[in-house]
């Protein structure tokens, strides 16, 4: 794989994961837990 394909795939990662996070926090007031159960649930695969 290419670096610079690694670096946009990562890029475009972290943009849709702060999209999501400021869609979640909308929607969910106890969003901190729901970060860290997320956070468990990918550690655990």
């Amino acid at each position: 794989m290419r670096i610079e394909y690694l670096i946009i795939s990562i890029i475009l990662m972290v943009i849709v994961l702060l999209a999501l996070i400021t869609f979640a926090q909308n929607i969910f007031p106890s969003f901190p837990k729901a970060v860290s159960d997320f956070l468990s649930s990918i550690g655990a695969k």
